[in-house]
């Protein structure tokens, strides 16, 4: 016996009529009555007393089924409203892994975003290191991961932004400010390598992916400094301000972090720079969703917004 076994027969005992639950339940006539045997000879009772034409009532064995079978179906409705109840939570549930700043930055935009355009997603965010939060992406723990890469895998989706690049927060009280130049077409201005003999520089932790395109630089320009490793980004920055340390940012162009004091900020010299890329990533396939979707159109919003809000304050 299953459950629609179970089903059958209650619609039977409620219809009366093998007839009437056959035309409820748009199942063959011959089909429920092979379920009534089956069930009959399976637990050695009579369900059902026929009377003449197609009405059907219940034996007193029948009643005992009918007791033990209506709170079953009940509970086996709840088990499916409950189940279903759990796709739709995870049709609409979002999550989204980033960096911990880059979630600073965008974290209050998007939620708005999101919530005041489609109300029934919900967005769970999860920070840390890029490098870990790729490594969940793979292992199906997060739908997607807004991350700078300048690597690209064959296994993942994506969906480019902006473009970034290394800025430097120079320390307060560093000589290497007076060896800036001013190039064409460049806003800010612009230190070399070379520029920064003698500084210490504070950077986060390998596995970040602000790290690891310090160490690609270093590493293409074939220049080394000791290099202090601190996790928390406020931390970092109070070492800057506080004139222990230098630190090496990664920036939107036109879009520098609000907290920090301009006059100490430097664009790395294209030369020796490294552009990366702002991306949304998902697994392949995973593109098609609506999910995706939404996110990747908030984020040109928030995206957009930003450019507007800097071409507006000039």
């Amino acid at each position: 016996m299953n459950f629609r076994d179970v089903e059958y027969i209650v619609k039977i005992a409620e219809c009366g009529s093998i007839n009437k639950a056959s035309k409820e339940l748009y199942v063959a006539q011959p089909s429920l009555s092979k379920c009534i045997r089956k069930v009959e000879e399976e637990y050695g009772i009579q369900l059902f007393y026929r009377s003449r034409g197609s009405s059907m009532s219940l034996t007193v064995e029948g009643k005992l089924f009918l007791e033990m079978a209506r709170p079953v179906m009940k509970c086996y409705e709840q088990f499916q409203k409950q189940i279903q109840d759990l796709r739709d939570r995870n049709r609409f549930k979002i999550l989204l892994g980033t960096a911990p700043q880059r979630g600073y930055d965008i974290a209050s935009s998007l939620f708005r975003t999101l919530y005041s355009k489609y109300g029934n997603y919900f967005l769970e965010l999860r920070t840390g290191p890029s490098l870990e939060l790729e490594n969940q992406l793979l292992a199906g723990d997060l739908d997607m991961i807004y991350i700078s890469t300048d690597t690209f895998r064959e296994e993942l989706h994506y969906a480019e932004f902006c473009s970034t690049w290394m800025y430097i927060y120079l320390r307060k009280g560093s000589p290497a400010s007076a060896k800036a130049i001013h190039l064409k077409g460049i806003d800010w201005p612009v230190l070399r390598l070379e520029d920064l003999e003698g500084e210490r520089i504070v950077a986060n932790r390998h596995g970040s992916a602000n790290r690891k395109y310090l160490d690609e630089i270093l590493k293409k320009n074939g220049k080394e400094f000791p290099i202090i490793e601190v996790e928390n980004n406020s931390n970092r920055l109070a070492m800057v301000e506080s004139g222990r340390a230098s630190y090496f940012l990664n920036a939107r162009q036109g879009k520098i972090w609000d907290a920090l004091d301009s006059s100490q900020l430097f664009l790395l010299h294209p030369e020796q720079n490294l552009a990366v890329k702002n991306c949304l990533i998902c697994r392949n396939g995973f593109q098609q969703d609506e999910r995706f979707r939404i996110i990747r159109d908030c984020l040109h919003g928030i995206l957009e917004q930003d450019a507007d809000s800097a071409a507006l304050l000039g």
